[in-house]
């Protein structure tokens, strides 16, 4: 009891009292020496090591909530800034990117896979692919059905068909437009990038589908998002070559004739792709067309009614 009573004993008490209790957060973090992330010292508003800022606080719902919409919304950086620019001025938003100017910049894949997989889901939700097929009444049932869940596995994987296909393209784009000098890697990214503000316009095209009714307005709808998106891209890819001594017939034309490549390129790859998911399918309803066909042609025709 003398001990416990001694102001020593008391000292050494509160001490280990206070050890023990878990520490309380530092209310913001503020003006920290070091980066709380790396521990590196502070320079400046960012950490030079792995680019963190230094002023942080700790999260609350408010601060949560507003990181939601900042962080997709931003008008200055993010998924709404990089589809403006690849809108409004495509060849410089991507050669930007290229040679640095990255940090306003949504990822290439990222926003070609996003992009792509919204359109997919509002084309299956608009079930465009039965649709189409409920509009060529000749075919027969069977071969409808095959192609409907063709097309459908065709919305379903088109963005990583996209994403297969873009280093065949990336091939094309830096033949076709050798003059900017793009390696392979670079010419991929302008193929993401190009073909991510693409399927946006084609977007916009998605809800004529609703009141489509007849075999023409479905491939009038069709042909008219195609063609918008073809013009589009070749317009992107005509801008690349903004910064050649080429002229603006020059430009136009090579980025016509590549973005009408890649679209051939895309539409076989998906084909192909779709035909080797759904083999089995396609056989069997292909089959069964042609018997079907063979019998009625076999057919005797039907005797012409006799006068009496």
């Amino acid at each position: 009891m003398e001990i416990a009573s001694s102001p020593g004993a008391a000292t050494w008490v509160a001490v280990a009292a206070a050890e023990a209790a878990p520490p309380a957060p530092a209310a913001g973090h503020a003006l920290p020496t070091a980066c709380l992330n790396c521990d590196t010292p502070l320079t400046d508003k960012f950490c030079a090591h792995c680019g963190q800022p230094a002023a942080t606080h700790r999260f609350s719902m408010g601060h949560l909530l507003h990181e939601i919409p900042h962080a997709i919304w931003h008008v200055d950086k993010g998924i709404l800034f990089t589809l403006r620019e690849l809108v409004l001025r495509p060849g410089p938003t991507v050669l930007g990117y290229l040679r640095g100017q990255r940090a306003r910049h949504f990822a290439p894949l990222s926003l070609l896979l996003l992009v792509t997989g919204v359109a997919s889901f509002l084309a299956m939700k608009l079930r465009l692919a039965a649709l189409g097929n409920s509009l060529n009444p000749d075919a027969s049932a069977e071969l409808r059905e095959a192609q409907a869940h063709g097309a459908e596995s065709a919305m379903h994987y088109m963005g990583w068909i996209y994403v297969a296909m873009a280093p065949v393209i990336g091939l094309f784009v830096r033949r076709a437009l050798r003059r900017t000098g793009l390696n392979l890697a670079e010419a991929m990214v302008a193929v993401l990038y190009v073909t991510a503000a693409g399927n946006l316009l084609s977007l916009l095209f998605m809800p004529a589908y609703y009141w489509v009714s007849s075999g023409a307005a479905y491939y009038g709808v069709t042909t008219g998002s195609s063609l918008a998106v073809i013009s589009y891209q070749g317009w992107a890819y005509g801008q690349l070559l903004g910064e050649t001594r080429l002229r603006g017939w020059g430009r136009w034309w090579r980025g016509l004739l590549t973005a009408t490549a890649a679209y051939l390129l895309v539409m076989c790859g998906a084909v192909v792709i779709v035909m080797a998911l759904n083999w089995g399918s396609f056989k069997a309803a292909v089959h069964k067309e042609v018997k079907h066909k063979r019998a009625l042609r076999a057919a005797p025709a039907a005797a012409p009614p006799t006068r009496p």
